[in-house]
């Protein structure tokens, strides 16, 4: 499925086992479910660990932090550290910068069909969501009257405003 990020409307996005390696770890591990929370906005976001779900029924808020590898680099990767880098790159649209989005990031390793095994599940804030609305009032002016003294009272209303009129 195809994210349009101006749509404002939500998009699930699968992806397959052979994306993402160390799925095969956490099934090991007894791991069945592991979501994260995306929530972004301006030119920040955060990646937060929802909950871990293992196989015995044991709930967790943190995940193993144990060696998988070595980065380009020769740094030692750690499994909590590649997950979270990995659920904050999963979604296809730009979820952090300008209006942002939403939504969640779920790895699902036991699952039996490999599309089932990662979820991205966003939504994108649409930049018309966000105005100011003192904006509207500001070319607004009273209407000129002659009779219209100091005591004339002049009602605005936000929906006149958007049209343009006074009431």
């Amino acid at each position: 499925m195809e994210n349009d990020p101006s749509s404002g409307t939500p998009d699930a996005i699968v992806y397959g086992e052979d994306d993402l390696p160390f799925l095969e770890l956490l099934a090991t591990l007894g791991i069945v479910e592991v979501r994260y929370d995306l929530n972004g906005e301006g030119d920040s976001g955060d990646c937060t660990l929802e909950y871990v779900c293992y196989r015995d029924g044991r709930q967790d808020a943190r995940l193993p932090s144990i060696p998988i590898g070595f980065s380009d680099a020769g740094e030692i990767q750690l499994l909590d550290e590649v997950l979270e880098r990995t659920a904050a790159d999963l979604p296809e649209s730009d979820w952090v910068n300008n209006d942002g989005g939403y939504g969640t990031v779920s790895f699902f390793p036991c699952a039996i069909c490999a599309e089932d095994r990662v979820v991205c599940d966003m939504t994108y804030r649409d930049e018309t969501d966000d105005y100011d609305e003192d904006e509207e009032f500001d070319d607004l002016e009273p209407p000129e009257d002659e009779e219209a003294g100091d005591d004339t009272i002049v009602e605005v209303t936000f929906a006149a405003a958007q049209e343009g009129a006074v009431q």
